[in-house]
């Protein structure tokens, strides 16, 4: 049996908002600074990449949710 993806509780939404501003700090600012975390940065990048991780973890939810309850049913 295949595991099945499931959306995070709401419960975790911030620690998967969390996760993902991580990730995505490091996919582009590692290619710059080799060193830099993200708690380094000024306010205004850590709010850009919360906000680009809010609307990613949005779109996911738009768009794979109407999949996955269409595929269990």
């Amino acid at each position: 049996m295949i595991a099945r993806c499931r959306p995070c509780p709401s419960n975790a939404v911030e620690a998967v908002d969390e996760l993902h501003v991580e990730t995505l700090w490091h996919s582009r600012i590692a290619t710059i600074h080799e060193h830099l975390p993200g708690d380094g940065a000024d306010a205004k990048w850590q709010a850009a990449f919360r906000a680009f991780a809010r609307a990613a973890r949005q779109a996911l939810r738009s768009q794979m949710l109407p999949r996955l309850r269409a595929a269990t049913s």
